[in-house]
């Protein structure tokens, strides 16, 4: 594919010319329209979009869509724009000649009162002309002629002086209008660019079309610079893009044993006689095979003559030799074998983020960034991940399908929340072990990220805990800070603790991820 014009052009509309005015001859294309605005796209532009075949056809068709209005726009502004020299030009259409050149002056002076007339149009001109003609002229009917020529003559003068006028104003909304569609058009495609980028973990599973009707909504204002921001300051924190590649990981790797039966070909070769020729000889090459060695090379060695001859050939083997038939017989049998197969079997996940005023600052940052990558990983892996944010009250967010209305908006206004309020994570783990008896969520891992400096956990939710626990649901905290009440912490299974304002605490979250890794691996092995 060569250039954004080679994409086919889908459009409702009709392809053929629509005219401006049937009377005057004016008509623009759709289609021209199109193919003109197509060229005029930069070739960086189309560079880009050659790549993105869903992308060029989703501006190909933009394109098309904008064309087919902008005819109609064209027809309406033109119209009302020569409203009145359009009513001169038929007053004239009907007029008598004879009573247009006797009352020329009237003529002539409501034609310059029209906004648009051509101030340059000289109708005395040819008043002036057909007198010269009929001046010496008796015969009425011959100076009819005359009058009737010079007025036909003038008549299409101003109409071809209009309808080229007309033609430029045209010309010059269609520029106009091209010039605001492409910048707008840029815009778009620009947009489109930032979304591919900051959200390229998520390109897997979104369409390059729903990008597009994305980056054509009210979300490009309100959405980029906070994901780019979020997506820059996550590049920088390695183990918490670890931790949430990790959830969901552990004791989940199966090993299956399957027998499979294949097909084998076993190939066995033997002489096999025919009865056409002497034994079982078919023709002559050339050898050092004694065995096969007619008797006339044989018979070079009670030569002393000819014994170098003989040992020369021998090396070289050139000693000419009976060729016997041999026969490949592929036989096919079937063999059962045993396969070892491993499966990784990446589960939901659940993650909840304390958003209290406490968490203000450098612990805010980090949940979100938190809460970003494990968006990433689940999106990525086409994991189920439900986030709910809690301080004394609880806002949930499934971000398992991006592609349902307003997600991406939710999502960037989580990353814009303000933390403030106090901390309650009673409803928030309440909500959790509601999820956790879904089809969705059933049996998914639940990280919740606090500094927990909050109360101990009534005793309904650590016996719902408890539970969840004996079916298999792992349960982490992502502790940050210092200042954790051990009692709300006690009842999980992975207490990792993050101190972002102390490097020692840092190391050790490292430590606790790698170690983390290494049992998922060692897990997977057995």
């Amino acid at each position: 594919m060569n250039s954004l014009a080679d994409y086919p052009k889908e459009t409702s509309h009709g392809q053929g010319f629509r005219k401006l005015s049937e009377k005057d001859g004016i008509a623009i294309s759709a289609k021209d329209i199109t193919a003109e605005t197509t060229n005029s796209i930069s070739s960086e532009i189309k560079g880009y979009i050659r790549f993105h075949k869903t992308l060029a056809q989703h501006v190909q068709n933009e394109i098309s869509d904008w064309s087919e209005k902008i005819v109609t726009d064209i027809d309406i502004e033109t119209t009302v724009h020569f409203e009145k020299e359009q009513a001169f030009l038929q007053k004239l259409r009907t007029a008598n000649e004879v009573d247009f050149f006797n009352n020329i002056d009237n003529f002539e002076k409501e034609y310059k009162r029209i906004p648009t007339s051509d101030p340059g149009f000289d109708m005395r001109h040819y008043q002036k002309m057909l007198h010269e003609q009929v001046a010496t002229k008796k015969n009425p009917i011959e100076i009819r002629k005359f009058t009737n020529a010079y007025f036909q003559a003038l008549l299409k003068a101003l109409t071809e002086n209009f309808n080229a006028r007309k033609a430029a104003f045209e010309q010059k909304l269609i520029d106009e209008k091209r010039k605001q569609f492409l910048k707008e058009l840029y815009e778009k495609i620009e947009n489109f660019r930032r979304l591919e980028q900051i959200l390229q973990p998520f390109i897997d599973d979104l369409s390059h079309g729903y990008l597009w009707d994305l980056s054509k909504s009210s979300f490009r204002n309100l959405g980029f610079d906070i994901l780019a921001k979020y997506a820059s300051l996550l590049k920088n924190e390695r183990a918490l893009q670890e931790l949430a590649d990790l959830l969901g990981k552990q004791s989940v790797t199966s090993q299956k044993i399957e027998k499979e039966i294949i097909e084998e070909t076993v190939i066995k070769s033997s002489y096999h006689p025919r009865p056409a020729v002497s034994g079982n000889i078919v023709g002559f090459d050339y050898s050092n095979e004694i065995s096969r060695v007619v008797p006339s090379e044989i018979s070079l060695l009670n030569n002393p003559e000819t014994v170098d001859l003989f040992y020369l050939r021998f090396v070289e083997k050139q000693l000419l030799s009976y060729q016997y038939s041999q026969i490949q017989d592929k036989i096919s049998q079937q063999k059962e074998i045993e396969v070892s197969k491993s499966e990784d079997i990446t589960g939901p996940i659940i993650i909840c983020v304390d958003t209290s005023g406490s968490m203000q600052g450098v612990p805010e940052q980090t949940a979100k960034i938190a809460a970003l990558a494990l968006a990433k990983i689940a999106m990525k892996g086409r994991r189920n991940c439900f986030l709910i944010s809690f301080s004394t009250n609880i806002e949930t967010l499934d971000l398992s399908d991006f592609k349902k209305k307003n997600s991406f908006e939710s999502l960037v206004s989580f990353l814009n929340k303000s933390f403030n309020g106090g901390t309650d994570a009673t409803p928030a783990l309440e909500e959790c072990l509601r999820q956790l008896q879904t089809k969705d969520y059933k049996n998914a891992d639940v990280l919740v990220i606090s500094d927990f400096v909050m109360a101990s956990l009534p005793e309904n939710i650590i016996s719902g805990i408890e539970a969840e626990q004996d079916n298999g649901t792992l349960f982490y905290s992502l502790v940050i800070g210092d200042s954790a009440n051990d009692k709300a912490i006690e009842y999980f299974d992975e207490n990792i603790i993050y101190n972002p304002y102390d490097e020692k605490s840092r190391q050790e979250f490292y430590k606790k991820i790698r170690q983390m890794a290494l049992l998922r691996e060692k897990h997977s092995q057995q």
